[in-house]
């Protein structure tokens, strides 16, 4: 048998509702179930009163009767019988009795017309239910009385274990709901936040409820032509680069034909800063698509190393933290990444301390000097490429060109790390690096 699936709604309202009527029924009927398994209602023991009736009624008055009554209790224990020469108080059976009606049925009809008369006699002891009494030629009454099984004692637990098989079954409902309804979002949500502009991931499962599938063709579409975007701004500013290079090639050969030795200077200088402008610039756009490969480093020897090259330039650095960290990370970036941080430190804050920890499964890099800081309401704008602290410096080989926390950022947050820029005890500025370790 093929199951319908052009039946099942594929908006999420519609099975929104779809779950939630499902788990309705579902709890009735397990409640329904649990109530008639564990506390099932009393029943009556049936015997054919119908018969017996007829047959003691068809019988001569006295001793035949007393003996066939004894017969019948014999046969039928469930069923006390009883010959009463009197007529036993009770009531005619009528339709508002509720306890004959229940009980009795239409029995009582059935019986009638072979009987003097019927009468509905209270029960004398818990056991019972009724007495039904009927009466026969010669004046007698036949008094029958259903034997009951004692009721069972009041059971506490049953409302809590239906209700306990209830709760169960709308948690599995709801988990069911969790996964074919909620997961897709949550995949489409984790793919956003893993989204990379310079690398193409797989497209998104076309899974869950018709609005989550159009929203993740909708991404996959948005992703493909942010990448495009990206990839053409990244090949047309690598190509004006590279083609830049040329003329400042040819007019770095032509100033060493002007005579003007002052003049002579100033153009090399303008040229030396055209031609920093341009490596940075390529720089941050290498550092952005991420092309090297991670390998695993000692981490520790990495900083020393650069807090080492900075030393021997005439910068006061120190560094502390352990002689050794193996990590999984791109060497060549982080050293770069690294590199610029304590170069700012030098130059803007006159000394650079670096320091290494280990915070559970994070390598945490802190850079702090001892310079006139960051105000916080610019920190984030301080990571944009092309952005100085100074905008009224002059543009010049000292002041930089607002590339180096740029290109930090974008080489720790290439390898899943975080940059965050805050004060140092000293006053000046704090820049703490978080590496989470990249897959092997």
């Amino acid at each position: 048998m093929r199951i319908p699936w052009h039946l099942w709604p594929r908006r999420l309202a519609g099975q929104l509702v779809l779950v939630a009527i499902a788990s309705a029924i579902l709890v009735q009927i397990i409640a329904a179930a649990g109530l008639l398994i564990f506390q099932p209602p009393p029943r009556i023991v049936r015997v054919h009163v119908d018969a017996i009736v007829r047959y003691i009624a068809g019988l001569p008055p006295g001793e035949t009767r007393e003996a066939r009554i004894e017969e019948m209790a014999a046969i039928f224990p469930e069923l006390k019988l009883d010959l009463d020469p009197d007529p036993p108080a009770g009531a005619e059976p009528t339709g508002a009795n509720s306890a004959a009606g229940r009980y009795l049925g239409p029995l009582i009809d059935d019986i009638r017309p072979w009987v003097e008369g019927i009468r509905i006699v209270p029960p004398v002891s818990s056991g019972e239910v009724m007495r039904l009494a009927v009466g026969l030629t010669g004046g007698e009454w036949l008094v029958l009385v259903p034997r009951l099984p004692p009721p069972p004692p009041p059971n506490v637990a049953v409302p809590a274990v239906v209700v306990g098989l209830a709760l169960v079954t709308s948690l599995l409902l709801a988990l069911w709901a969790a996964v074919a309804l909620v997961r897709p979002l949550r995949d489409l949500a984790a793919a956003a936040r893993a989204f990379d502009a310079e690398k193409d991931g797989p497209p998104l499962a076309p899974k869950g409820p018709e609005e989550v599938r159009v929203a993740a063709r909708s991404f996959d579409a948005m992703r493909r032509r942010i990448r495009d975007l990206v990839a053409d701004r990244t090949g047309m500013l690598a190509a004006m680069g590279h083609d830049l290079r040329t003329p400042i090639t040819r007019m770095r050969l032509r100033t060493e034909f002007v005579d003007d030795e002052a003049l002579q200077a100033e153009f090399r200088r303008d040229l030396d800063l055209m031609g920093e402008m341009i490596e940075g610039a390529l720089t941050y756009l290498r550092e952005g698509r991420h092309a090297e490969e991670p390998a695993l480093v000692d981490l520790a020897a990495l900083i020393e190393t650069v807090c080492d090259n900075a030393v021997d330039l005439g910068g006061d650095v120190v560094y502390a933290g352990p002689n050794h960290l193996s990590r999984r990370l791109r060497a060549q970036s982080t050293t770069r990444a690294l590199t610029n941080l304590v170069e700012n430190a030098v130059k803007y804050g006159k000394r650079a301390r670096v320091r290494l920890s280990l915070r559970e499964a994070t390598a945490v890099i802190e850079v702090e000097d001892d310079g006139p800081g960051i105000p916080e309401a610019a920190r984030e704008v301080m990571t944009h490429p092309f952005v100085r602290g100074d905008v009224s410096r002059n543009l010049n080989a000292g002041s930089g060109f607002g590339l180096g926390l740029a290109i930090a950022r974008a080489v720790v947050e290439g390898q899943g790390g975080r940059l965050i820029l805050g004060d140092a005890p000293s006053g000046g500025l704090a820049v703490t690096i978080e590496l989470p370790p990249l897959p092997a």
